[in-house]
């Protein structure tokens, strides 16, 4: 049991290290410091990147989002690592007021499938 706690922890340590990483990146690209692959549009963020991991992208669309007041798009490969995925999964958070579930709707034919609710 004492074994099974130790590799939990390690791995809960991981993903916050990964989380930290991403959102880092994220920051720094948003605020000039880093070239950016992504952007701003409309008054939202999208940004992506072959690393990432998704299983954390939601979390880090969350700090991104409050961090800047707008709504945020964060993707990842099905794949991680893969240089050029031809499909991406992602997280949206959205900024007070703003309905992104409705926006995902309006663009429901670029998309393989989407959940959520107006405001993740």
């Amino acid at each position: 049991l004492r074994e099974a706690a130790y590799a939990l922890e390690a791995a809960n340590n991981q993903r916050r290290e990964r989380e930290a990483d991403h959102f880092l990146q994220a920051c720094a690209w948003l605020d000039g410091s880093e070239a950016c692959p992504a952007g701003a549009a409309q008054g939202g963020l999208v940004l992506w990147h072959p690393e990432w991991h998704r299983g954390i992208v939601g979390i880090v669309a969350s700090r991104v989002a409050e961090r800047h007041g707008l709504p945020a798009v964060l993707l990842a490969p099905q794949e991680v690592g893969n240089p050029e995925p031809e499909v991406w999964t992602g997280s949206v958070r959205s900024a007070k007021g703003i309905d992104v579930h409705a926006a995902l709707t309006a663009c429901a034919g670029l998309l393989i499938q989407f959940g959520g609710h107006r405001y993740a």
